[in-house]
């Protein structure tokens, strides 16, 4: 994707954070730049229990990553899935191509499946209120608080 594409991409994708907004749902989105050059492209939805929202990344290469987060009625997180693939779609070498997390009081369990299919399941004891990590997306900051 051409730098001209990326920011031609980046001004559509802004201008329907700000025009569609429908009153049940946020719409909401983040663009970072580094100088002249947009880096990250970030736009998501948060309707009732649940925020789904793209992220495409330009460092080095071109990604996208998509995520559907579920929360509890307290406002902590139930669950976080995301895919990333490159631009055009095609699996990312050596990457995963899809995470999901289950948070359940103390614990996350996580999931976690290669382009092959193979999957590697792990359950960790964290602290109630413990956020996924979500790569280069803004979003994280925002739930943060």
């Amino acid at each position: 994707m051409t730098p001209s594409v990326f920011r031609s991409v980046g001004r559509a994708l802004l201008a329907l954070v700000v025009l569609a907004a429908p009153a049940l749902s946020q719409t909401r989105g983040f663009l970072v730049r580094l100088g002249n050059d947009t880096t990250t492209v970030e736009r998501f939805t948060k309707t009732g229990d649940r925020i789904e929202g793209t992220r495409v990344g330009r460092s080095p290469v071109t990604t996208v990553l998509k995520y559907v987060i579920t929360l509890n009625t307290d406002g902590s997180i139930a669950s976080y899935q995301q895919s990333q693939t490159r631009a055009d779609g095609s699996a990312i070498p050596n990457a995963p191509a899809t995470q999901k997390m289950t948070f359940d009081g103390d614990s996350v369990t996580r999931v976690v499946t290669a382009a092959d299919g193979q999957t590697t399941t792990r359950r960790t004891a964290v602290p109630k209120g413990t956020l996924p990590a979500i790569g280069g997306s803004w979003l994280f900051y925002e739930l943060a608080l």
